[in-house]
């Protein structure tokens, strides 16, 4: 089965909690104004042909927005974010049933969101999140 992915990143100065950037997301009124106010960039990708993030910065490759430096400021460290990416591709074709649906990563306060096909929400650290291994997500027999 075909599950098209991407991922959104918000790259301003002052982030704002997983809650307050979903408010973008389909809107049928205000949708200019909400552009202005909660800028948002999005990062798409075909998990069978996955991009890293110095792919996703290249402008030969993905020409949708312009180039920005890695903001000073950010929590998670820019060389750590190729390594998010790749976990949560993993998530995305875990398995048939079970995979994840959504995921959201503030770069400024270092918070991931995950929103998995059984409706199952997880917030995290980005550290946690890398800390854990495939057997925490689907669970091990003992």
């Amino acid at each position: 089965m075909y599950r098209p992915d991407g991922i959104t990143l918000q790259l301003q100065q002052k982030g704002q909690p997983f809650q307050v950037t979903m408010r973008r997301f389909g809107r049928k009124s205000d949708v200019e104004q909400m552009r202005g106010k909660l800028p948002l960039t999005a990062f798409l990708f075909d998990c069978r042909n996955i991009l890293d993030h110095e792919a996703l910065s290249d402008p030969d490759i993905c020409l949708l927005y312009r180039r920005r430096p890695y903001p000073d400021n950010a929590l998670i460290p820019s060389q750590r974010i190729g390594e998010i990416i790749h976990g949560l591709s993993q998530l995305r074709t875990l398995d048939e049933t079970l995979y994840l649906r959504s995921a959201s990563i503030n770069i400024f306060n270092g918070l991931i969101s995950l929103t998995f096909s059984c409706d199952g929400t997880h917030y995290m650290s980005w550290s946690e999140f890398l800390d854990k291994d495939m057997a925490f997500w689907v669970g091990s027999a003992s």
